[in-house]
């Protein structure tokens, strides 16, 4: 893992509705139809497809672009940003979840 997801600013909390109403332009239908410029905002609505992912399950590289591909036909470039930034991790094809970066969503 990469030291910058290690620090308490990289710490993932559940998308808000504010954020949602930030990104909605680029969504359509439940898709994401384009990667937004600003990082802040792709990581909004990299977040949103991050929510499609289950905490303690592993998935195949298949199974993971399946599951993006509903979002976004551009599922490399999400992949490779979950990994990058440490949202999820994977060992031999088999991608879960990083699970110390995650906030709970309070109840």
């Amino acid at each position: 893992m990469t030291a910058c997801c290690e620090n308490e600013a990289s710490r993932i909390s559940p998308v808000t509705d504010e954020e949602r109403e930030k990104v909605k332009a680029f969504f359509k239908d439940g898709r994401l139809i384009q990667s937004p410029a600003k990082l802040a905002k792709r990581h909004i609505c990299y977040r949103i497809i991050l929510e499609r992912f289950e905490s303690g399950r592993r998935y195949s590289e298949k199974e993971v672009n399946a599951i993006i591909e509903e979002v976004y036909d551009d599922y490399c470039e999400v992949r490779r940003h979950f990994v990058d930034f440490g949202w999820m991790e994977r060992d031999n094809g088999v991608y879960w979840l990083n699970n110390r970066l995650f906030i709970k969503k309070e109840v």
